[in-house]
């Protein structure tokens, strides 16, 4: 076993291309259908308390087009949660929890029919703009999945160096009459 891995571990190539992963993709797509709803979106839940909230409210829903620097800015000083990464897949429910979105009855037909939602409860109001989803069931966006494509990858390489590992030992092995078989 220590000796496998050593020789898996020196001529493993952890190097996974952009083409081998598209392959990959295009090959087996149907395997990666989501569990999930996932969303691209910006997402602030900030204190009812925090300052010039129209002013926000404003920069948040003319984004990307408004004024980037001041809606930023008002994130890292007044938001308590944040996710500002508008091109990034990120699980739906995941993203919501804690919030009065969580209690959403019909989260598929609320991604289809909103771009911008806006909720509140006693202390917080959350901000949510919806850039694009993928509901589940649907075969997930690459970029979402290509890590997990490039370890499979990986994980294929290590089982095919094993078995051909084996094979040589076996061969060899075979060759200089280092074994014998016995029957019963």
């Amino acid at each position: 076993h220590s000796f496998e891995k050593q020789y898996i571990d020196k001529n493993l190539n952890r190097q996974v291309s952009t083409e081998d992963i598209n392959k990959y993709y295009q090959d087996k797509s149907d395997n990666f259908l989501l569990k999930q709803n996932i969303i691209k979106c910006m997402f602030v839940q900030t204190p009812k308390t925090a300052p010039n909230l129209n002013q926000f409210r404003r920069n948040f829903r003319a984004y990307p087009d408004g004024n980037q620097e001041d809606l930023y800015s008002y994130i890292t000083q007044f938001s308590s949660k944040s996710y500002v990464e508008d091109s990034t897949w990120v699980i739906f429910d995941e993203l919501i929890y804690g919030t009065p979105l969580e209690t959403l009855q019909d989260k598929k037909q609320f991604l289809t029919k909103n771009t911008y939602s806006e909720t509140s409860d006693s202390e917080y109001i959350y901000f949510l703009k919806i850039f694009d989803y993928k509901i589940s069931e649907e075969i997930s966006p690459l970029e979402f999945i290509k890590e997990d494509i490039e370890n499979i990858i990986i994980n294929k390489r290590k089982i095919a160096l094993k078995k051909e590992l084996e094979e040589t030992i076996y061969e060899q092995a075979e060759r200089n009459k280092e074994f014998e078989i016995y029957n019963n």
